[in-house]
């Protein structure tokens, strides 16, 4: 296939893309430096259709609405860090009803059949393996998320592209290391991915989750994932509204399903 310009043809690829662009809201949970005391590292992505992202803030907002106390309601945001414990910045806020603002939120991922795919890492068995090399958890998970996420446009819906988004981190040089591993996964430059990218835009966007419903649902299934890989009893019903949209719709082909590096 060729394309005319003012200097000549240029050849293009064979394949061509539909203008379906997912949006993939990657959240990460128990990173190394800010929740020394977690155990492992999972960074998680939900992959929400573009004309899903309409419904899923109505809803967030009907929830908003009908659940969340009045002087809680502006600018309020599904964090589960801020939801799920028993001490909580809400105060007064019986931590039973927050636990239902929570399950709502993942209820809405299910209702929606958005998929969510993950990368969990165990941070001490990580730390004994690679010791002597330079790949922090939360990189790693990062990488390995964003492959995932390829799988599952390669296995249910390859003629689709998708645009990465994260929330912005605590500086820029953070930001700037995620924007090079981005990159490089990409390029086919990192050492352990094994799929190179071929669903994924160039450009990784930073937003404030504040202001993103699709980060704020990605921040629920990351905490929950994190939580129910420690074996806390007190997570099993909320990750069971979401175990089916970490699970891939064609798993024979090997192509999707959560992944772990434990």
């Amino acid at each position: 296939m060729t394309n005319q310009t003012a200097k000549g043809s240029i050849s293009l690829p064979g394949k061509r893309f539909r203008e379906v662009v997912y949006m993939c809201c990657i959240d990460p949970s128990g990173h190394s430096a800010i929740h020394h005391e977690c155990p492992f590292c999972v960074v998680s992505c939900v992959i929400i259709h573009e004309r899903e992202y309409r419904p899923l803030q109505f809803l967030c907002d009907q929830i908003t609405d009908e659940l969340v106390p009045k002087r809680y309601q502006k600018d309020f945001e599904f964090h589960a860090r801020d939801l799920f414990p028993r001490n909580s910045k809400y105060t007064g806020w019986h931590q039973e009803d927050r636990h239902k603002v929570m399950e709502a939120g993942l209820k809405i991922v299910a209702d929606l059949e958005l998929p969510v795919r993950y990368c969990l890492v165990d941070k001490s068995r990580h730390k004994m393996k690679y010791k002597n090399r330079a790949y922090d958890p939360m990189e790693w998970a990062f990488t390995v998320c964003l492959e995932q996420v390829e799988k599952w446009f390669i296995s249910d819906e390859p003629d689709d592209l998708g645009m990465v988004v994260t929330d912005h981190c605590s500086n820029r040089r953070e930001e700037d290391r995620l924007t090079e591993i981005h990159q490089k996964y990409l390029h086919g430059n990192f050492p352990f991915a094994k799929i190179s990218a071929e669903h994924l835009m160039d450009i990784l966007s930073f937003g404030d989750s504040k202001h993103s419903r699709g980060l704020q649902m990605s921040d629920l299934c990351s905490y929950v994932i994190n939580r129910n890989c420690q074996k806390k009893g007190d997570m099993k019903a909320m990750y069971g509204i979401i175990q089916k949209q970490t699970e891939g719709r064609r798993l024979p082909r090997g192509a999707c399903g959560p992944f772990s590096c434990i």
